[in-house]
């Protein structure tokens, strides 16, 4: 049985054996992640993985414009010699 969890800051995706079972759109802060197992005794999880595959749009723009900004000041330094 292979299970895949998906959290995004705008949508959180979950699949049982290649289904889709939920898919969810809203707002999501960091946080922590925690598993509710309904009271059941000897529940185990294992091979657990955190991957990090993507950066927030808002993110990649500050990056983008940190980078515009450093060319910039590059090329101001090139002119003033």
């Amino acid at each position: 049985m292979s299970h895949h969890i998906s959290a995004a800051p705008d949508r959180i995706v979950v699949s049982v054996n290649g289904v889709e079972e939920l898919n969810i759109a809203g707002s999501f802060a960091n946080g922590r992640v925690g598993f509710y197992n309904y009271s059941q005794a000897s529940v185990l999880y294992s091979a657990i993985e955190e991957q990090q595959v993507f950066v927030s749009e808002s993110g990649a723009i500050g990056l983008f414009g940190l980078g515009i900004v450093g060319l910039g000041l590059a090329a101001l330094r090139r002119t003033a010699r």
